[in-house]
């Protein structure tokens, strides 16, 4: 995706939004490597935890920078001061954070081995040829310690260039090529079932053998010592248990092979078996597939080009002024729309509507959404012109859509077309999950089609700068760290469900979608739909797990100590680097009203210089302040230029329909116009300055605080009416607000302004 930013929002390490960066360059540099030593001596003082029975005690290393293997020593059986005198190696390069992780455990031939304690050992300790033993503390409160010696020396013509932007750092890659001729290696595959073939060292890791397999790709640190292995996959739960039947063969190390060239193996696969094999290793050269700058990408910076001279039109009809605004002029602005399932989908279009009315949105630059509100710009994004043309075509559809039976999306033809369509998805390699299955029925609610439309294929819709950038806003979550419900807090909004229903109801359809289609199949379901649509909405969520695209990188020595490092505060995550999300396999992706319910994080990036932001909030009741003060607090706390949000027991009580927070101390912080979703003059006035007749009087009326709201967050279907007066309200209270908005538009441009001239004066 060139254009359409899908943005990660990581709470917990920021390493993959790297949130408030300031430019600065990717260099190059060659590095010498060391070969690192650690041997693990003895443990002393250390008691048993077993009752009835002797421990048994070994120690696991797990170094992540130099190897994705972990060792482990010998087991010591009843001892309380156990000795090993076991030596381990690895290539490491000082210029990235080595931090060895060593792990003491009771082994259990019955249950899961036991974690007595653990240590993190910093190897920057360890300067090139010298030797360091140290006893290292196991407990704060105890005499429990480890000895371990250190010892790092040089390798003769040991040097590989990485290319870093003082967070994140890149190794030199080799790429495995393994062919495999299935007619020489017929009889092995018959013999020997489930085998796969293991680069422990590579992204990959391993890659199981299937009928349509004859080739296999794997990429690895090129100075880690890479090996080719093949081992029998076990799938019986007694073998999964006791692991897998890995052979004591010796593998193919990758840097036997000559650079460049195929080259045919036996891979040894048991004593009497081998797999014959072609095999090919190249240097992978050329640019990273993973942009490291922290500045914005080029397609950004293009749309942001022809996007301002569209704003500086925009700005000069609505501002009335008497000449275009000069580039440097000319302010960024923002719509900002939080979640809130059909609700916010809804008030989306309105709040959108009443902008264009007003010729307002194309003074805007960036839509940014989460939840409810996406699915709003995903039907909108699908023209590539939307935003010149009139809205009340698409609103016309979404009514429809809204107001029909949610009861299609679990037809057997719609439960066949989820079952093809996650096939597809599986062959082509991607993994499938229950969200998958939630996003299919989504789209089908709201479609009459399925849709093939993907994020990429918006790109046209801003390649002339003719619409505003579309946001689509995801949060990534440390799935083992924390739990859920810890973490969710009481922000939520639509996606805050259990998708296991969504499972267990695709499960129950299964049966009936053989491979061959069937004409007399019929559908069922266990329970009234309703019950299984309110169940699935009513309980914990499950993430949604993608491909983790810094998977592969490493942090630099320093990143901790760099600048545009931006640190989680309430977490101890980010001092340890093993737990970072570059270390990953996969991203954890949920709904960002895990958080907090906005889409505002994207906006607050330095790069982005956003000057006004339009926050659209469609919470309801107690919570229509929660979005907003929260992030003024994540900004706080995070250092982020952001107004503080000063709320009054009135508003609580009684809400306006628009608030301006500003901090005219700090011109770096956004101006904020909040606007929540509140019944406030709309009750007295069907558009700014004319009032309602006393037979209009019932249109004026639109339930968001009793428990019988039609806009509820689990209801998904509206009546029309009840569509057209959310639709009207959230038109209303932008349009009876023009004046608000526009004086904070002429702030803007004044900012821009008075920042050109300071920065004039301080030249010269």
């Amino acid at each position: 995706m060139t254009n359409i930013l899908f943005c990660f929002f990581d709470v917990s390490t920021q390493v993959a939004q790297l949130i408030q960066q300031h430019l600065f360059s990717v260099k190059v540099e060659t590095f010498p490597f060391y070969l690192l030593s650690v041997k693990v001596i003895q443990a002393r003082h250390i008691s048993s935890r077993d009752l009835w029975t002797s421990s048994d005690y070994y120690v696991s290393l797990r170094l992540p920078s130099a190897s994705n293997k972990q060792m482990m020593t010998k087991v010591i059986s009843n001892a309380g001061n156990p000795v090993w005198n076991e030596s381990f190696h690895f290539f490491i390069q000082t210029e990235v954070k080595n931090v060895l992780e060593l792990k003491l455990y009771d082994e259990d031939v019955v249950t899961k081995d036991d974690l007595i304690f653990m240590v993190a050992y910093d190897i920057a300790k360890v300067r090139p040829g010298e030797t360091i033993c140290e006893d290292l503390l196991l407990n704060r409160q105890g005499p429990e310690s480890l000895e371990v010696e250190f010892k790092m020396e040089s390798i003769c013509g040991g040097f590989e260039s990485i290319v870093t932007n003082g967070i994140l750092t890149a190794h030199e890659v080799s790429r495995l090529e393994v062919k495999m001729d299935k007619w020489k290696n017929e009889e092995c595959l018959k013999k020997n079932k489930n085998i796969e073939l293991v680069v422990k060292e590579s992204f990959e890791e391993a890659q199981a053998i299937t009928q349509e397999s004859e080739s296999f790709t794997f990429h690895c640190v090129k100075n880690w010592e890479p090996k080719l292995e093949a081992n029998i996959k076990s799938k019986s739960f007694v073998g999964k248990w006791l692991g897998d039947a890995a052979t004591d063969c010796p593998g193919v190390l990758l840097k036997s092979l000559p650079a460049g060239e195929g080259k045919k193996v036996a891979l040894p696969l048991s004593k009497d078996a081998q797999l014959e094999l072609q095999l090919q290793v190249d240097d992978c050269l050329g640019d990273l597939d993973v942009r490291l700058g922290c500045d914005l990408c080029g397609a950004e910076q293009d749309f942001l080009s022809k996007r301002k001279n569209v704003v500086a039109s925009a700005l000069k009809k609505v501002l009335l002024l008497e000449q275009k605004l000069q580039g440097y002029e000319v302010p960024v602005i923002a719509v900002m729309a939080t979640g809130g399932g059909a609700r916010a989908m809804s008030a989306l279009y309105g709040h959108l509507s009443a902008l264009q009315k007003l010729n307002l949105l194309d003074c805007v630059t960036y839509l940014s959404g989460a939840s409810g509100a996406t699915w709003t710009m995903r039907s909108l994004y699908e023209d590539t012109d939307w935003s010149r043309k009139d809205l009340m075509g698409p609103i016309q559809r979404a009514q429809e859509y809204t107001a029909s039976s949610k009861s299609r999306a679990f037809s057997l033809e719609a439960l066949q077309r989820y079952d093809v369509e996650l096939r597809q998805r599986a062959r082509e390699g991607h993994s499938v999950h229950f969200t998958d299955v939630w996003s299919l029925i989504i789209d089908r609610m709201f479609h009459d089609e399925q849709s093939d439309s993907k994020l990429s294929s918006q790109q046209q819709a801003v390649t002339q700068g003719q619409n505003p950038l579309p946001i689509y806003l995801a949060l990534n979550v440390k799935k083992d760290t924390q739990s859920t419900c810890e973490f969710k807090g009481i922000w939520s909004n639509i996606f805050s469900l259990n998708l296991k229903d969504v499972h267990h109801l695709y499960k129950s359809w299964q049966w009936l979608l053989p491979d061959q289609e069937k004409d007399e199949a019929c559908f069922i379901p266990p329970m009234n739909r309703s019950s299984i649509f309110n169940g699935i909405l009513t309980s914990r969520p499950i993430g949604e797990k993608k491909p983790n695209f810094l998977k592969g990188l490493q942090l630099h020595k320093d990143y901790y100590q760099h600048k545009t490092f931006s640190m989680w505060q309430e977490s101890e995550l980010d001092q340890c680097p093993n737990s970072l999300t570059p270390q990953e396999k996969e991203l954890f992706l949920v709904d960002a009203g895990y958080f907090i319910n906005t889409s505002c994080p994207p906006l607050i990036r330095k790069e982005r210089n956003v000057d006004v932001i339009l926050s659209l909030d469609y919470n309801l009741l107690e919570t229509r302040f929660n979005s907003i003060e929260q992030m003024g607090k994540y900004c706080l706390d995070q250092d982020i230029p952001f107004p503080k949000i000063a709320l009054t027991e009135e508003d609580r009580e009684n809400p306006k329909e628009c608030y301006i927070f500003e901090d005219k101390e700090n011109p770096e912080a956004p101006i904020i116009l909040h606007f929540p979703l509140v019944n406030n003059s709309f009750r007295e006035y069907k558009k700014p300055g004319i009032r309602r007749t006393s037979a209009d009087t019932a249109n004026g009326e639109v339930d968001f605080t009793s428990l019988n709201s039609p806009y509820r967050m689990t209801n998904l279907t509206y009546t029309e009416e009840e569509f057209n007066k959310l639709i009207n309200l959230s038109d209303y209270n932008i349009q009876n607000n023009k004046e608000l908005i526009l004086q904070a538009l002429q702030t803007a441009v004044e900012r821009r302004k008075a920042s050109r001239k300071q920065k004039q004066i301080q030249s010269t």
